[in-house]
């Protein structure tokens, strides 16, 4: 079943030219053809849309990006789901799952169709959406197709990002922004969480952004010490920092920021905190650029923390890669984390989110970040919002 022939009246809304897909398509059918590899089954939501474009939070039913290493690939979606190819895919060849159908069977009868039945084929064991029951049932409907892991192919090419994406995370930047100010302005006599979060929220469907694959993150007084805490309606007291982290979506693409703000008054033991994070914010930025690794990052921004005895409040990684998002997370620490184990080079085009100057100090936890670009020269800034602890309301 053919989604040209199922969605009459449906103009395509690709993110990018088809010269960009293609390229993209082109890059991994070389990389399959070097893991001497027949063909790809994908189901990472996230590598899925980066191939073919296709949108939809539809994947808590079976979803699966064919690709062969010679041909055009195939997606194997919900019935229900084909209208969404025919929008978001570049190509339109799909397979519909009916409702009483076994979607491995259906998976199964798409690879033969591809003459890849037989034939050795790559799967992600690593994807969290293809579980040993799948697995299971597509080895038993596919007669001798060797099943192999090829976790990270796609994700190799990800972690680089074309002109293009980095656009779409700089306007995903844009958004988050407005987000942020937006939950500042609304500190005021008589808020609450909810309040702000409603906001947030506001401000985000209004300039143009999407539901990220995290909620907004919008919490006051002693909750700031929740990790990744959520409004719950409390009010402001006198006093409170309210910690808000938030991303701007635009075509999937990823934009996060983090700022702190205070209700009424600063406590006088914030101050210093504050210099702190700024400094460890500092220190982590001036340390990218092509050739050094996470590790380094991570490292030169405790080494602040540390100095300032401030180490035990600190418990995460200095950053994580950004891009395509969808829930259950709107990072990429999968493809590149900026933390102790990560050895790999940073490159050109690698885009991160650096939420670590984030402190706990008890009760509470402030906290500031910035998204960049790894340029030639060391970074850019995609986010572009003032680096302040403000008192309002």
């Amino acid at each position: 079943m053919t989604v040209a022939q199922d969605a009459p009246g449906f103009d395509k809304n690709l993110a990018f030219p088809i010269e960009e897909y293609a390229g993209r398509l082109e890059r991994l059918q070389a990389a399959l053809a070097e893991k001497e590899l027949d063909g790809l089954l994908s189901t990472f939501p996230e590598n899925v849309t980066y191939v073919s474009g296709y949108q939809s939070p539809g994947y808590y039913k079976w979803q699966a990006l064919i690709v062969p290493t010679e041909g055009r690939p195939m997606i194997v979606t919900r019935g229900f789901e084909l209208t969404n190819v025919a929008v978001w895919s570049w190509f339109d060849d799909a397979v519909g799952v009916g409702e009483d159908a076994d979607p491995m069977a259906v998976t199964a009868r798409a690879l033969a169709d591809l003459g890849l039945e037989g034939k050795r084929i790559g799967i992600e064991h690593d994807s969290w959406f293809l579980t040993l029951a799948d697995l299971e049932g597509l080895r038993r409907h596919s007669k001798g197709t060797d099943f192999v892991n090829a976790s990270g192919t796609v994700e190799k090419l990800r972690v680089i990002k074309s002109p293009a994406e980095i656009e779409y995370i700089r306007q995903g930047c844009r958004v988050a922004e407005s987000m942020i100010q937006a939950g500042f302005d609304a500190i005021v006599d008589g808020a609450n969480e909810n309040d702000i979060a409603a906001s947030v929220l506001g401000a985000m469907a209004r300039g143009g952004g999407h539901i990220a694959g995290l909620p907004p993150f919008v919490v006051s007084g002693p909750r700031t010490g929740l990790p990744h805490g959520t409004w719950a309606g409390r009010a402001l007291q006198p006093g409170d920092p309210v910690m808000l982290e938030v991303a701007g979506v635009i075509m999937r693409y990823t934009g996060p920021l983090l700022r702190t703000a205070y209700f009424k008054e600063k406590r006088p033991e914030h101050e210093r905190v504050e210099q702190v994070c700024l400094a460890g914010l500092d220190a982590a930025l001036g340390a990218i650029r092509p050739g050094v690794s996470g590790a380094e990052v991570d490292r030169a921004m405790n080494a602040v923390f540390s100095e300032a005895g401030l180490v035990d409040g600190a418990t995460h990684r200095a950053g994580y890669s950004v891009g395509i998002n969808w829930p259950p997370d709107w990072g990429e620490g999968y493809l590149f984390d900026l933390s102790p184990h990560e050895r790999r080079p940073m490159e050109v085009g690698m885009t991160f989110h650096i939420p670590g100057p984030l402190l706990f100090v008890p009760p509470y936890s402030i906290g500031l970040s910035e998204t960049v670009v790894v340029t030639q020269s060391g970074y850019e800034c995609l986010s572009d919002f003032p680096r302040t602890f403000p008192v309002l309301g």
